[in-house]
């Protein structure tokens, strides 16, 4: 049984691409435990045993690292629709998941062991970044790798092992901190080499974890993610048509996830300059649908708070740059701002959200979203506000 495993695994390795259906038969199939271990044996250093090639099987395992990780990037990219592991995106929350049982290939390929060979594997390779014996190739498939480990699983999975399990819970304190300092670290050094793929793959791997674990993201401004991420934005918004989508979205969709918890995060990111790259984004690439919503949903997100939103109030050109970005694309803006909505949990007394829109239907929903908001608080969050006069 063994050997007809490692049969079929390696027939995703093939250079036509891997047979969609033997890989979704091998994705849903409860064999996980099996698959893992193999996989783990594969990545995995044995102390006091030289560095093996990444380019050559050794000491008896049947994958070199590098097909370990493209079978992990496979087998996982069957969730995504993409086997190639570049152009994933967050699965929808109300999405069931048929193979997300406690033996699933998806499931196991997503437990502690084996996502922290793949992080020990990239700690190898990010010093060697300025000289040595460096393997961009075997990079870029550990960050996919690690990319598609992060996500969480649809509806009907169990949880992620490095989320806090309830608030002030810390178990895996230091493992979530790791996951943070070194895809931070890729990102700070990864420059925009083999057509920005391990931009791309970073920028979601910190995604997943700012957007799920309130540690990550206290953490990850601790160590000035932050500042990191906008400036890698903002340089990525500057480069020469045509752009690079899948940059932008995930540089948006980063600093969107940020904007959870304390208040002082979405001030943070507008002391930054990031409402202004949004708009810079919105203006520049407003013919890329992905790319004008996803700097539209970062603008809104940032406006959920009363400090920030005053602040972009001021400018003229933030609110031409929404307006514009809702009328080409109504729908999806639309859905932006129904999600910048459900994440305020602030009052809302100054919300620049209208003012961004114009809109009469924006307008009743947050007229009743701010009803709620002052029946539950006992306070009024119209009184005086900006969001007032632009309402009437």
């Amino acid at each position: 049984e063994g050997a007809r495993l490692e049969h079929e695994l390696s027939a995703l390795l093939s250079p036509d691409g891997s047979p969609p259906e033997l890989t979704k038969q091998l994705a849903s199939r409860a064999s996980g435990r099996k698959v893992s271990e193999l996989l783990l044996r594969c990545l995995r250093v044995e102390p006091g045993i030289a560095q093996e090639e990444s380019r050559g099987c050794s000491q008896g395992k049947p994958y070199t690292r590098m097909q370990a990780l493209t079978i992990l990037v496979r087998l996982l990219g069957t969730e995504t629709g993409d086997l190639t592991g570049d152009t994933v995106s967050m699965p929808p929350e109300d999405a069931a998941s048929p193979s997300a049982n406690d033996d699933s290939v998806v499931r196991m390929l997503r437990t502690e062991p084996l996502i922290k060979s793949v992080v020990d594997l990239l700690e190898k390779h990010v010093p060697r970044l300025h000289g040595g014996a460096f393997d961009p190739y075997l990079r870029l498939e550990a960050l996919r790798a690690l990319r598609l480990q992060l996500l969480p699983l649809p509806r009907g999975g169990p949880p992620r092992w490095w989320v806090e399990e309830r608030i002030g819970h810390r178990t895996h304190s230091s493992a979530r901190r790791e996951l943070v300092d070194i895809l931070l670290q890729v990102l700070a050094d990864v420059g925009d080499g083999m057509c920005h793929r391990p931009k791309i793959a970073a920028l979601g791997g910190l995604r997943s974890l700012v957007a799920a674990s309130p540690e990550c993201r206290g953490h990850f401004f601790l160590i000035g993610g932050a500042r990191v991420s906008v400036e890698v934005l903002r340089s990525q918004i500057r480069l020469p048509a045509p752009p690079v989508e899948a940059a932008l979205v995930g540089g948006c969709e980063l600093l969107a996830a940020l904007v959870k918890g304390p208040r002082s995060n979405a001030r943070q990111l507008v002391e930054l300059g990031a409402h202004n790259d949004a708009t810079e984004c919105m203006r520049r690439w407003k013919q890329h649908r992905e790319v004008a919503t996803a700097a539209f949903a970062l603008l809104t997100a940032l406006a959920s708070d009363p400090v920030a939103a005053a602040r972009i109030s001021c400018s003229t050109q933030d609110a031409h740059a929404a307006t514009a970005a809702r009328e080409r694309w109504p729908d999806d803006a639309e859905e932006a701002l129904d999600a910048s909505l459900r994440r305020t949990v602030h009052s809302v007394r100054d919300h620049a959200l209208p003012t961004l829109v114009r809109s009469h239907g924006v307008a009743q929903r947050f007229r009743s979203h701010s009803a709620r908001m002052s029946k539950s608080r006992g306070v009024s969050v119209f009184g005086g506000g900006a969001a007032a006069i632009l309402l009437q």
